[in-house]
Parts: C-alpha cells; structure tokens; sequence
C-alpha cells in the first residue's frame, strides 16, 4: 500500500467525527485538502451528506465528550479494517450513531428514557448467511438506525425492507441494501416503532420497496 493510500486511509477514521463537527481544525483541514485528493474519501462523504440531510437536520448536534468519541470512532477504525469495501459502512454507521448518542447524552436528563437497543434475530432467509440485525432508537429525538450484518447479498433490482407490526398496523421503516460482507445501514424515524410493538422484521423486496413483504424473513423479532 502507498502513501497517498495509507493517508486516505487515515482520513476515512477521522470522517464520522468531522461529519458531526467533532474534528479539531487540523483534522479539518488535512480532510478537506484530503477530499480533492481521494476519491474513495469523497464518495464517503457525499455519502455521509446525504444522511446529514436525513438525521441531522432533525436534531441538534453538539460535541461529543472525547471519551464517548474516542470509543465510537475506534469501533469505527476495527470495523473498517476487517472490511474496506463499500461506501464506508462503518464511517456511515459511527456518524449516525454519534448524532444519536452524543444528542441523548448532552440533553437528556434523568426522567428522559435512554437509549433503546434490541437485536433481531435470524429468521429462514437469513439462515444460510447467520445474518443478524441490530436497533438502536431514542423516542424522545425520533432517531434510530438498524444496522445489519452478514445479510444475504443482493441482486441490482432487490433491496431490503424493514417492517413493524403495532396490532393490526404494518408500517414500512425504509428500504436499504448491503455490501458484498452483507453489511448495511437504515436511518429511520423511530416514532414509527409506537412506544411498543410485536414485530419487527426485515425482508428481500424489490429495489423500491413494497407495499407490504413479499417474502419471508431475514431477521425477525416478536414480542413474546
């Protein structure tokens, strides 16, 4: 690996953290000169804007304390260096994932509910591949991500679908795909998910998303 390569490498650990504001103006500065320069860097942050369009415009960012930064963006660095495919799932996750916490941290108090988190365990479709999935969520910011792993790969015209059942209601949280390690992400405003539900689940529909599942689950979690 080169040295224009290793630095463009560095440049990506530090991209979730200058994504929310958190990076000091060195680190600023060499990822601005760095965006001209990589364009792996660039496509990640055009990426990464377009979830700041999604997320942060709904919440009110602040810096994050250093060692609540330090540990997200080090679970960032350990997942990108098991895999450097893809459009940066791990830089993308991270930054989600510190617009929710370092938002929940700094502004919630004691009678706030912290945050929620619940793993979706594999169902039939997802068997093959142990594909799991993940939630994390905040009712009182509207914010939560699912986070995918090991999730079957994708043809181009497929992507996959998150559902909750609340009764008789079955509502669509969005549609996503993953990378060639079945990795991926989904934004979704988390008032969907009521304050409880029976099922929530994830299934393979077309590339736009149906208007209910057409196929058996990946991952599925049902209230007991």
């Amino acid at each position: 690996m080169n040295e224009r390569s290793d630095l463009c490498d560095e440049l990506r650990d530090l991209l979730a953290a200058y994504a929310i504001g958190a990076a000091d103006d060195d680190e600023a500065k060499r990822i601005e000169v760095g965006l001209s320069d990589c364009p792996d860097l660039a496509e990640e942050w055009a990426a990464l804007r377009g979830l700041d369009g999604e997320i942060a415009g709904r919440v009110r960012q602040v810096a994050p304390p250093p060692h609540l930064l330090g540990t997200m963006l080090q679970a960032a660095r350990m997942s990108r260096r098991r895999s450097r495919s893809g459009l940066g799932w791990a830089v993308a996750a991270a930054a989600v994932l510190l617009l929710i916490v370092t938002n929940v941290f700094w502004l919630s108090r004691p009678s706030t509910p912290a945050l929620r988190e619940m793993t979706l365990p594999t169902a039939a479709e997802g068997e093959a591949t142990g594909a799991t999935g993940r939630v994390i969520w905040t009712a009182d910011w509207g914010e939560a991500v699912l986070i995918a792993q090991n999730f079957p790969e994708l043809t181009p015209d497929a992507a996959y679908q998150a559902w909750v059942r609340r009764g008789e209601m079955l509502l669509s949280l969005g549609v996503f795909r993953v990378d060639e390690t079945g990795r991926g992400m989904l934004a979704f405003d988390a008032t969907l998910l009521g304050d409880t539900f029976d099922v929530l689940g994830v299934t393979r529909e077309p590339l736009n998303g149906s208007p209910g599942p057409t196929s058996d689950p990946v991952v599925r979690w049902q209230s007991s």
